[in-house]
C-alpha cells in the first residue's frame, strides 16, 4: 500500500498551519463566488478537506481502497474532529454530498482542475456509493442505477488511464454547474449527463 503524498497538489495545503485558511492563501479561489458564501462549516477546513480528496495531485484514492475511508481520512487531515467514533452530522453530510453549499464549492474546486475525466470520475463515483447504500439498506430494489454507474465508473476510470479528454464536455459540464449553482446533488447531476450525454441537465 503506498504511503500518502501530497507533493503534487496544486494548492499545498498540507503546508498550512492549522489556523490558515486557503482561501486567503491561494488568491485563485477569490476569483470564484461559491467560496465567497457563509458555509455551515469552518471554510477553512472545507477547502482544505475539498483539496485532499478532489484535487487530481492527492494520491487518497490509491492509499485507500474504498472512496467514503479516502473522504473520512481528508476530513481528518483537514482537522475535523470526531465526537466519539462519528463526525458531527454537518461534517457526515459534507462527506456524502448532502450539503448544497459544499456540493457547490467541491463542483466549483472540479471545475478549476480542468479536467473533464477527473470530474466526471467523481460525480459517477458518488452516483455508485448512493445507489450501493440504498441498495444495502433496502431504501430500493432498482439496481438499474446502480449497472449504469458501475458501468460509466469502470469506463471513466480506464479514460483516467489513457488520459482521453474532451474540451467540449468539459464547458458543458462548467456552463451547467454555473447555471444551476449546483441545486441538484452531485449523483442526481450524473445520472442526468449519463441519461442524456449530449444534453445539458436541467
Amino acid at each position: 500500500m503506498p504511503e500518502e503524498n501530497f507533493s503534487s497538489l496544486k494548492f499545498r495545503v498540507d503546508q498550512l498551519k492549522p489556523e490558515q485558511d486557503p482561501f486567503l492563501v491561494y488568491h485563485e479561489f477569490q476569483k470564484h463566488e461559491a467560496f465567497h458564501q457563509n458555509l455551515p462549516l469552518p471554510r477553512r477546513k472545507v477547502l482544505k478537506y475539498i483539496v485532499y480528496f478532489y484535487d487530481p495531485g492527492s494520491n487518497l484514492l490509491k492509499v485507500y481502497d474504498e472512496p467514503l475511508r479516502a473522504k473520512i481520512r481528508a476530513a481528518e487531515l483537514a482537522g475535523f474532529k470526531r465526537e466519539g467514533e462519528r463526525f458531527p452530522e454537518m461534517v457526515e453530510r459534507m462527506i456524502i454530498c448532502d450539503e448544497p453549499h459544499i456540493n457547490e464549492c467541491i463542483a466549483t474546486f472540479l471545475i478549476m482542475t480542468n479536467d473533464l475525466l477527473w470530474s466526471k470520475y467523481h460525480v459517477v463515483m458518488q452516483v455508485y456509493m448512493r445507489a450501493s447504500q440504498a441498495l444495502l439498506s433496502g431504501e430500493t430494489n432498482d439496481v438499474k442505477t446502480l449497472k449504469q454507474a458501475e458501468s460509466e465508473l469502470s469506463d471513466t476510470m480506464d479514460k483516467l488511464s489513457k488520459r482521453e479528454t474532451s474540451q467540449t464536455m468539459l464547458a458543458t459540464l462548467q456552463r451547467f454547474y454555473m447555471e444551476n449553482k449546483v441545486e441538484l446533488r452531485p449523483e442526481e447531476i450524473a445520472i442526468k449527463l449519463l441519461n442524456n450525454p449530449n444534453e445539458l441537465p436541467v
